[in-house]
């Protein structure tokens, strides 16, 4: 837990009062702007490496900790959507015209608000791993503080992670049968998950309302030009429901990766790939001139 805590002091964040609350985020770097939208149990901790990851280096990474996680207050009656005007107040105080916005598994709901209610602040939106409509089933409310409580013993994630590493995996979204359980990266995920009990609200927003509240959204509505990355093995947010969401957004292109599952395991250089040609095309202004907004063209990586 003191390495935990260590790792996220040394995130170097900054926190803005809005009328949703208390924002905790990280502003990192120059280029394009990018904003993450983190999924379940992350945060602006891992912000600079999660873009670096999926994105690339030489971006600005924007990575505020979504409602209920850190420092970050979830509000009454939070949904998705306020999330997103979250987002958008949070630009202004950077004094940000536009940005890429990546919803990465959990994050999609509030970055598909966000490009539903003001896409004119965004160059983008890249859905990563996400959760898309028809993945969640909405809950019964009472679950909430059996989550919470399961959510405060640490002791008990910590032995998933110590004796049972392939368990916590499969939690993680890492396919069944996994070669390598020693993987580098994977360690680093794994480590991420701490500490729990600040992200606790957060975990349980998502669970209950922000996942399942995807349902209901009009992707038909969408107007900023959109990617898709999934990966064909992926059980965590299943695959099956990418190609539909990318059919319903007009113009989305969809990138299908092999294998890697969740969290695209050591097929982080092609998911790199694809994104970064995205976000040159989309901000060098040529992405209507390809005729992406024809149909969605499905591109797969190996």
């Amino acid at each position: 837990m003191r390495r935990a805590y260590d790792r996220v002091s040394g995130a170097a964040s900054s926190t803005l009062s809005t009328d949703w609350g208390e924002i905790e985020f990280v502003d990192h770097g120059s280029g394009v702007p990018v904003l993450l939208s983190h999924g379940i149990f992350g945060g602006h901790d891992n912000a600079v490496e999660m873009v670096e990851s999926y994105v690339g280096r030489g971006f600005r990474t924007i990575g505020p900790s979504r409602f209920g996680y850190f420092g970050s207050t979830l509000p009454e009656g939070a949904t998705p959507a306020t999330q997103g005007d979250a987002y958008l107040d949070l630009l202004d105080h950077l004094d940000v015209d536009r940005v890429v916005v990546v919803g990465f598994s959990a994050g999609s709901p509030s970055a598909i608000q966000m490009a539903l209610r003001q896409p004119h602040r965004l160059y983008g939106l890249i859905l990563a791993s996400a959760y898309l409509p028809g993945m969640a089933s909405p809950l019964p409310t009472p679950v909430a503080p059996f989550l919470s409580m399961a959510l405060r013993w640490q002791f008990g994630w910590w032995l998933l992670k110590t004796w049972a590493p392939v368990l916590l995996g499969r939690i993680m979204g890492v396919p069944r049968d996994w070669p390598d359980t020693s993987d580098e990266d994977l360690d680093s995920i794994r480590e991420s998950l701490f500490p729990m009990q600040p992200k606790r609200s957060g975990v349980v927003f998502d669970t209950l309302v922000s996942e399942p509240a995807c349902n209901r959204f009009p992707l038909e509505e969408i107007t900023v030009p959109t990617l898709v990355v999934h990966a064909a093995d992926d059980h965590l947010a299943p695959y099956k429901y990418a190609p539909e969401a990318a059919i319903r957004i007009p113009g989305a292109r969809q990138v299908t990766v092999d294998s890697g599952g969740h969290l695209f395991l050591e097929h982080q250089a092609q998911v790199r790939q694809a994104t970064a040609a995205f976000i040159e095309e989309v901000v060098g202004g040529t992405w209507l001139a390809s005729g992406s907004f024809v149909r969605p063209s499905r591109e797969r990586v190996s």
